[in-house]
């Protein structure tokens, strides 16, 4: 996945998608993060910086502060039988955008206007992390400020 048609953004993204309950109630989530290993030239800071600015750009704040509505900015696939595209974040008005890969019920519950939640991280995991990767991974970066993280619906 790439993101460099805006200046500053990371040159390749990974993401992940889930459904989960939650104390508000069942919530999509969408993962952004660089994929490990960082690419060949690439530096742990650039990788940072470059995060950083996908979460401002996208209006994420820090995911242990209180939850923000970015906006509607998740747009799905108009064809309901099209299971090879999943929902695209975009990147401000410009065009552009991330697209992600999601399960039926994932793409289902946000066209139903169900909320989805939009995270960040600033550090690398691998792409074929296991849930429980994936659920270390945000319990660890949150407590460290390392993940961003707002509130959108899909159009």
């Amino acid at each position: 996945m790439s993101a460099t048609r805006i200046t500053g953004l990371p040159r390749r993204v990974a993401t992940w998608t889930w459904l989960e309950a939650t104390e508000v109630g069942r919530m999509a989530f969408l993962l952004i993060a660089p994929p490990a290993p960082l690419s060949w030239g690439s530096t742990a800071q650039e990788v940072e910086r470059r995060m950083l600015r996908l979460a401002t750009l996208l209006g994420l704040d820090e995911a242990n502060r209180p939850l923000v509505y970015v906006g509607p900015c998740v747009t799905l696939p108009a064809d309901r039988s099209d299971t090879r595209s999943g929902p695209t974040v975009r990147l401000g008005e410009c065009g552009a955008g991330l697209r992600a890969r999601a399960c039926r019920e994932w793409t289902d519950f946000a066209r139903a206007g169900g909320p989805v939640a939009l995270l960040v991280g600033l550090d690398p995991l691998a792409p074929d992390s296991p849930p429980d990767g994936v659920e270390e991974y945000l319990r660890t970066r949150t407590a460290l400020g390392r993940l961003w993280m707002g509130t959108t619906a899909a159009v």
